[in-house]
Parts: structure tokens; sequence; C-alpha cells
């Protein structure tokens, strides 16, 4: 599995290969301090092989990488960084104090 990043701003996307053919793709938004993770999405028949948790990461990579926090508006996001209490440093206080984290 290939993942990469690309940006242009104030744009975002992470994508996802395997063997050539795009297994999936993740959009985020660059803000001043912030990254939105606004949509991820595993293509068809490429389920189920954690994917948009490679993805995920790579945006939390980047994240932290370029001394941002993350506002995850896609569900799959939010709900991957709620259940991963590691990844706590990297949230926008927004999200913490909504959530009570």
């Amino acid at each position: 599995m290939e993942i990469t990043l690309t940006t242009n701003n104030p744009n975002g996307l992470v994508q996802a290969f395997d063997e050539g053919a795009q297994a999936g793709e993740l959009t985020f938004q660059i803000k001043e301090k912030v990254i939105v993770i606004d949509h991820t999405q595993t293509f068809k028949g490429f389920e189920r092989r954690g994917i948009a948790e490679q993805m995920t990461l790579a945006a939390i990579d980047y994240a932290k990488t370029n001394h941002k926090k993350i506002i995850p508006e896609c569900s799959y996001a939010y709900t991957y960084l709620m259940r991963h209490r590691e990844y706590a440093c990297v949230l926008d206080e927004r999200v913490i104090d909504e959530k009570r984290y």
C-alpha cells in the first residue's frame, strides 16, 4: 500500500494506492492553525483493509509536522480520533471542549 499526501493551499489530499489502483482518499482544508478533515473514503473492493486508518494517520502526521491541530468534521476521522486518545495532542481545543475529551 502506498500513501501519498499532497497540499495545494488551502486544500490537502491523502490518497491510498494498492498496486497502482487508487484505494481511497481523505480530503482536508488547511486553515491558519488547524486542518479540517472533511472527507474520508475507501473505494469499493478495498474496504476493511485499514486503508482509512492509514490515510488518517498520514493526516495526523502532517498536522504534527506542521504544528497544526485537527478538527475532524468527517465522521470516520472524528470517531478514530475519539477512540485513539494517544492523538489528543493534535485535536483542536474546540473538539476537546465540545466532547469533554
